[in-house]
């Protein structure tokens, strides 16, 4: 006798099937390679310029952040859009939802996560790693599928 799953579990096996095949696309590879480069550059050369900032130039950490993030956003969406993704789609409509995931991204990443990992006892020195790595890996997915598609 024939047993058909039924139809939620079979979409969702459907689901898992066409992720796995995804994970083994030649262009998401090199997109997924190529965001790796992207965001382990800005992250170099943040913290570069934030030491030069406070320890050469003299500027206070708060500003310094501050400058930097916003050379930082112009640097990494540009890089990102052209680089990354190689998207061709509508730049006004890419910066706008870029800004908005970076202001969820500020307070997702900055408040909410934050709190909920020092507060899970993780040491304050080790929190943002993990925050950090939490942000790349949906800041891929919405740049894929969302932003640059």
């Amino acid at each position: 006798m024939y047993y058909r799953l039924p139809k939620r579990i079979s979409s969702i096996y459907g689901t898992v099937g066409d992720f796995l095949r995804l994970l083994n696309n030649k262009v998401l590879k090199k997109q997924l390679f190529r965001y790796i480069i992207t965001g382990g550059s800005a992250f170099l050369i943040e913290y570069l310029l934030y030491l030069l900032l406070i320890k050469i130039v003299g500027i206070d950490y708060a500003i310094a952040s501050v400058v930097i993030y916003i050379l930082l956003f112009i640097a990494t969406f540009v890089a990102t859009r052209k680089w990354t993704f190689e998207s061709d789609g509508n730049p006004k409509r890419q910066l706008i939802l870029y800004l908005l995931l970076v202001l969820f991204n500020a307070y997702v990443g900055n408040y909410v996560l934050m709190k909920w990992l020092v507060g899970a006892g993780i040491p304050k020195e080790i929190a943002p790693f993990f925050k950090t790595g939490a942000i790349t890996m949906w800041n891929f997915v919405v740049y894929k599928f969302i932003i640059y598609k």
